[in-house]
Formats: structure tokens, C-alpha cells, sequence
């Protein structure tokens, strides 16, 4: 049956201004910078990039990312947020921020 189905490979990437999230490369290219992702971090932006500004629990972030019902605390999304920040910063990427919501989870900001 899947073979049926004629594979696009014309949507690699996802679009929000001027910032796109390439999910085949696993890279975010801002303007003229390209900041290489790690699998996770790809799966993690996604949902965040699709609806700027929108907050995301952190269970709802959990069930985007792992898929196949595997068991990770919370706290595994707290610590890759802070190593994808970390890039951000290190890459000077200052029109994407992901921003915090206490009690609630994270949302990005797209400037």
C-alpha cells in the first residue's frame, strides 16, 4: 500500500517567517545561519514552530516527541529545551526564543 502513495519531497521543510525547520537535513536555517539539530530537538521545534506564541504542556510536547509510548519524566523535556536554548544562544540566533511558562510548559517567539 505504500508504495501507492508518491512521496513529496517537495514539503522537506517547515516555514514560519523567515525561519525553517528542515526535518530531512535536521537543521533550523534563520536567514542566512544554519544551526544543525539533533533528532529530538528537530521533533521538539516542530509543534512549537507551527503555532507561534502557543503554549505546549509539557505532556503534550512528550507525546509529539516519543511516539511509541515510552516512559521519560517530564523534567527529559525541561533538558532539552535547555540544551536547544543553549544553541540558539551559541548561534546567535536572536529572532527564535523559547520561553517559559510557569506551571504551564514552553512556548516560541518568533521575532
Amino acid at each position: 500500500m505504500l508504495r501507492r502513495v508518491p512521496k513529496d519531497d517537495s514539503k522537506q521543510g517547515q516555514s514560519t517567517n523567515n525561519i525553517v525547520l528542515d526535518k530531512n537535513r535536521l537543521q533550523l536555517d534563520v536567514a542566512e545561519q544554519h544551526l544543525m539539530l539533533t533528532a529530538v530537538e528537530c521533533q521538539l521545534l516542530e509543534p512549537m514552530l507551527s503555532e507561534p506564541g502557543r503554549i505546549f504542556s509539557r505532556q503534550q510536547l512528550m507525546d509529539v516527541m516519543y511516539s511509541d509510548n515510552r516512559v521519560v519524566s517530564e523534567r527529559t523535556i525541561d533538558s532539552h529545551i535547555k540544551k536547544l536554548r543553549k544553541k540558539l544562544i551559541e548561534s546567535d540566533i536572536p529572532s527564535l526564543a523559547i520561553q517559559s511558562v510557569y506551571g504551564v510548559g514552553y512556548c516560541a517567539h518568533l521575532e
